[in-house]
Protein backbone atom coordinates (compact mmCIF):
# COMPACT_ATOMS: atom_id res chain seq x y z
CA UNK A 1 0.00 0.00 0.00
CA UNK A 2 1.39 3.10 -0.82
CA UNK A 3 0.38 6.86 0.88
CA UNK A 4 0.74 10.02 -0.30
CA UNK A 5 1.36 12.84 2.18
CA UNK A 6 1.71 16.39 2.53
CA UNK A 7 4.32 17.23 5.28
CA UNK A 8 4.87 21.29 6.09
CA UNK A 9 8.17 21.23 8.12
CA UNK A 10 9.42 24.10 9.78
CA UNK A 11 13.05 25.13 10.58
CA UNK A 12 13.82 28.62 12.60
CA UNK A 13 15.53 29.38 15.84
CA UNK A 14 12.64 29.31 18.03
CA UNK A 15 11.42 25.40 16.71
CA UNK A 16 10.70 23.42 19.63
CA UNK A 17 7.66 21.03 18.43
CA UNK A 18 7.80 18.48 15.91
CA UNK A 19 5.68 18.99 12.87
CA UNK A 20 3.28 16.02 13.20
CA UNK A 21 0.81 14.45 10.03
CA UNK A 22 -1.28 11.54 10.29
CA UNK A 23 -3.48 9.68 7.63
CA UNK A 24 -5.53 6.43 8.48
CA UNK A 25 -3.17 5.85 12.05
CA UNK A 26 -0.46 6.69 9.50
CA UNK A 27 2.13 8.91 11.89
CA UNK A 28 4.46 11.19 9.71
CA UNK A 29 6.37 13.31 12.04
CA UNK A 30 9.54 15.66 11.65
CA UNK A 31 11.90 17.35 13.84
CA UNK A 32 15.17 19.67 13.68
CA UNK A 33 17.91 19.65 16.37
CA UNK A 34 19.15 21.46 17.68
CA UNK A 35 16.29 24.45 16.81
CA UNK A 36 18.84 26.78 17.26
CA UNK A 37 22.21 26.82 14.72
CA UNK A 38 24.67 28.88 13.43
CA UNK A 39 25.27 29.70 9.67
CA UNK A 40 26.94 26.76 8.38
CA UNK A 41 26.49 24.40 11.62
CA UNK A 42 24.96 21.26 11.13
CA UNK A 43 21.48 20.59 12.24
CA UNK A 44 19.63 17.16 11.77
CA UNK A 45 16.39 17.01 10.32
CA UNK A 46 14.63 13.68 11.74
CA UNK A 47 11.66 12.46 9.80
CA UNK A 48 9.84 9.37 11.03
CA UNK A 49 7.52 7.05 9.59
CA UNK A 50 4.91 4.71 11.97
CA UNK A 51 2.12 2.86 10.83
CA UNK A 52 0.02 0.46 13.19
CA UNK A 53 0.34 -3.08 12.76
CA UNK A 54 2.11 -2.69 9.66
CA UNK A 55 6.00 -1.36 9.07
CA UNK A 56 6.18 1.77 7.31
CA UNK A 57 9.29 2.95 5.50
CA UNK A 58 9.77 6.00 3.23
CA UNK A 59 9.35 4.36 -0.63
CA UNK A 60 11.91 6.70 -2.05
CA UNK A 61 14.31 9.45 -0.58
CA UNK A 62 12.55 12.55 -1.15
CA UNK A 63 14.04 15.72 -2.72
CA UNK A 64 14.04 18.48 0.16
CA UNK A 65 14.88 21.85 -0.62
CA UNK A 66 15.10 24.61 1.65
CA UNK A 67 16.10 27.76 0.49
CA UNK A 68 18.93 28.76 2.05
CA UNK A 69 20.30 25.68 3.08
CA UNK A 70 22.06 23.10 2.02
CA UNK A 71 19.70 19.48 2.89
CA UNK A 72 21.92 16.27 2.28
CA UNK A 73 20.08 13.30 2.38
CA UNK A 74 19.99 9.96 4.72
CA UNK A 75 22.64 7.97 4.02
CA UNK A 76 22.11 3.96 4.15
CA UNK A 77 18.90 2.29 6.06
CA UNK A 78 16.66 4.48 8.64
CA UNK A 79 16.81 3.76 12.19
CA UNK A 80 13.88 1.08 13.05
CA UNK A 81 10.99 2.28 15.14
CA UNK A 82 8.48 0.60 17.37
CA UNK A 83 6.59 2.68 19.74
CA UNK A 84 2.71 3.00 21.17
CA UNK A 85 0.79 5.97 19.39
CA UNK A 86 -1.88 6.35 21.78
CA UNK A 87 -2.52 2.72 22.51
CA UNK A 88 -2.23 0.72 19.01
CA UNK A 89 1.57 -0.60 18.31
CA UNK A 90 2.92 1.38 15.37
CA UNK A 91 6.61 0.65 13.46
CA UNK A 92 8.45 2.37 11.24
CA UNK A 93 11.70 4.25 10.49
CA UNK A 94 13.29 7.50 11.15
CA UNK A 95 15.73 8.64 8.62
CA UNK A 96 17.71 11.84 9.11
CA UNK A 97 18.98 14.40 6.49
CA UNK A 98 21.77 16.91 7.24
CA UNK A 99 20.98 20.59 6.96
CA UNK A 100 23.36 23.43 6.93
CA UNK A 101 21.83 26.84 7.09
CA UNK A 102 23.77 29.07 4.98
CA UNK A 103 22.03 32.49 5.87
CA UNK A 104 20.98 33.87 9.44
CA UNK A 105 17.45 34.11 9.90
CA UNK A 106 14.32 32.19 9.47
CA UNK A 107 14.84 29.33 7.72
CA UNK A 108 10.76 27.73 6.06
CA UNK A 109 10.61 24.49 4.09
CA UNK A 110 7.72 24.77 2.15
CA UNK A 111 5.48 21.89 1.63
CA UNK A 112 7.03 18.52 1.22
CA UNK A 113 5.20 15.50 -0.40
CA UNK A 114 6.68 11.89 0.61
CA UNK A 115 5.35 8.26 -0.49
CA UNK A 116 5.36 6.30 2.59
CA UNK A 117 5.34 2.46 1.81
CA UNK A 118 3.34 0.09 4.20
Amino acid sequence: MRAWLGCLLFLSSVLRLPAVAASDDLVVRAEFSPGEAWVGQRVVLQVDVLAPDAWAQLATSPRIELPGAYVLPPQGQGIRLQETVGVRPHSGQRYEFFVYPQRAGLLVLPATAIEVRV
